[in-house]
């Protein structure tokens, strides 16, 4: 049985071609501008995915070294055709990764002032700006290590 719950999907590398292009592919299934063929879980009997997250109710967020929102990084990349750009472009937009830490000696050829807020974060931890709702299901994943893990959070926090 589906339930109508949210599911949080953070992905580290979030501003990358990869993750740009996933998100936007979810957010045009959501708003109907493409179909779901060749997407391997769609064709399956609903009783196989039945407890599966519809993909209206996923919602996306990350870390990234570049603090860019989506639509900037999608356009950076060139992941998007002018058309599905246009149509998600709104929603691309509204997420901006959060600050990321990396090592130089694994993440070579990146620089972004996120990076620099992230270590500044790090050495003064502070309450954040804005009131921010936990989901209660998150997955956090790395879009270069194809990694993943699900987290479940009983408690909201504020």
């Amino acid at each position: 049985m589906k339930t109508n719950s949210k599911l949080g999907v953070m992905i580290v590398g979030v501003g990358g071609a990869v993750a740009s292009t996933a998100i936007a592919g979810v957010e045009l299934l959501k708003k109907g501008s493409i179909g779901t063929e060749g997407l391997p879980l769609a064709a399956m009997p609903e009783k196989l995915v039945g407890n599966l997250t519809d993909y209206e109710n996923l919602v996306f967020a990350g870390w990234d070294m570049i603090g860019d929102d989506l639509a900037v990084a999608a356009t950076t990349h060139n992941v998007l055709t002018l058309q599905h750009f246009q149509a998600v472009s709104e929603q691309l937009g509204s997420i901006k990764p959060l600050a990321a830490v990396c090592n130089s000696a694994f993440c070579h050829n990146i620089e972004g002032k996120n990076a620099a807020a992230a270590a500044l974060l790090a050495r003064n931890p502070r309450k954040p700006e804005k009131t921010v709702s936990i989901l209660e299901n998150f997955i956090v994943g790395d879009s270069e290590k194809k990694e993943n893990f699900v987290v479940r959070q009983k408690e909201k926090v504020s």
